[in-house]
């Protein structure tokens, strides 16, 4: 595997793991829903993970990293936060 692939995956992995628990926490605090808990994981995905993605897509971007890489990174930041939601 590749650096900008692994840079992806463990900076998606780590926020997915994070955002998630927050997320499941604090619905089931205040709803004690399931359904609440499941729409918010699956809108938290989608969200989170384009947040992610673009968001070290302009790091990689600043730091005048060729467009392959910085787009490797993204696509992995991206696939590994939402599929681990």
């Amino acid at each position: 595997m590749d650096s900008p692939t692994r840079k992806g995956m463990y900076f998606g992995l780590t926020s997915a793991v994070i955002t998630t628990l927050g997320l499941i926490i604090g619905l089931y605090a205040f709803t004690q829903s399931l359904t609440a808990i499941l729409s918010g994981i699956i809108i938290i995905a989608v969200a989170d993970g384009l947040s992610d993605s673009f968001s070290i897509k302009l790091s990689e971007e600043s730091e005048k990293k060729p467009k392959r890489e910085v787009w490797k990174t993204m696509g992995s930041t991206f696939f590994s936060n939402f599929f681990l939601q």
